[in-house]
């Protein structure tokens, strides 16, 4: 009896190993349902967003940014914040957080590159260089406990002190397949002192930031200043009015009336350059605008909301151009 129970426990041991083998890696979502089976409403937070499950021995990383030191059991997940349920079932992984009634499903990166191809980073040409191009799915690791943007951060000291309001900034350099960072080039220049902190603090990256794929890259990383207040002239103060009262609205699900206010900030000629001048601060009024005429039964005019955003390798608005807009 007693040698039953030991080779009992050794087979349950090696299944739970096996499991928590066949987690490591990294996933990205693929859908959502209520735990019943039901579609997310189209106005829900959680329509179209991207999610990136990186799972290693004793450790979860969720989106390249947050870092939690994780316990793998035959069906669970556990770290200190965060609790979920979980079973492999084909490619997926489904996973179910306490407390949530949702489930969410899982791909490997892998099985998610074959099922969108549109992910496949695609050949480009840089400083005479055949590189591949980062994209929302495939792109470097930051082999740290906080992300690539706020380590940067943390060593441009005083940074704030030089940076003009309403500043972007964006740069480009090559990751090579042995995590070298070459060919820096700053595309959108704030001044020479940001620039110079900036690539201060790139060079102490080196060797944290990771290439997954084995191939030169092509990596770009940006900075947006920005506060909605900004608004300098009366002509953008009454835009961003209008679409603050018509998020407000959109809020308390009355799409008639959000929609009557984000029609009227891009009826004339000047406001939709306002509008495009500052997609940023107004890109989730644009995908509200496009689930108003969604919800109303105009799928064309929602569709060009969405378009307005990007096309479907844009997770912002992916499902919505996925599933109305083929």
């Amino acid at each position: 009896m007693k040698s039953f129970t030991i080779v009992l426990i050794f087979l349950i041991s090696l299944f739970s190993n096996a499991q928590s083998d066949a987690l490591k890696g990294c996933w990205i979502l693929d859908s959502i349902t209520y735990t019943n089976g039901e579609p997310l409403e189209i106005n829900h937070a959680l329509y179209t967003i991207f999610m990136e499950y990186r799972i290693e021995k004793n450790k979860l990383v969720i989106n390249n940014s947050t870092f939690f030191k994780a316990t793998f059991t035959s069906n669970q997940i556990l770290t200190p914040y965060k609790k979920s349920n979980y079973k492999l079932e084909g490619n997926y992984l489904q996973l179910t957080e306490w407390g949530d009634d949702k489930t969410y499903y899982y791909l490997k990166e892998e099985d998610y590159l074959a099922k969108y191809p549109e992910f496949i980073p695609r050949q480009v040409t840089y400083r005479g260089k055949t590189l591949l191009q980062e994209n929302a799915v495939v792109n470097p690791f930051f082999d740290e406990d906080i992300s690539l943007h706020e380590f940067l951060i943390s060593h441009m000291k005083e940074y704030k002190n030089i940076v003009p309001s309403n500043s972007y900034f964006k740069a480009k350099f090559i990751l090579t397949a042995d995590n070298q960072i070459t060919d820096v080039t700053i595309v959108d220049s704030i001044n020479k002192e940001f620039d110079g902190k900036f690539l201060k603090a790139l060079k102490k990256a080196k060797g944290k930031l990771i290439n997954t794929i084995g191939k030169d890259m092509l990596v770009a990383h940006e900075f947006r200043f920005l506060a909605r207040g900004k608004f300098v002239t009366s002509e953008e103060r009454k835009v961003a009015e209008l679409m603050l009262r018509a998020d407000e609205h959109y809020s308390k699900n009355y799409f008639q009336e959000a929609l009557v206010l984000y029609e009227k900030a891009f009826e004339t000629e000047e406001n939709r350059a306002i509008i495009e001048k500052h997609k940023h601060f107004f890109s989730s009024s644009i995908i509200y605008m496009g689930v108003c005429y969604l919800v109303l039964g105009d799928t064309d005019n929602a569709c060009k909301a969405f378009g307005k955003i990007g096309d479907s390798t844009n997770f912002h608005v992916r499902n919505y151009l996925r599933n109305f807009c083929q």
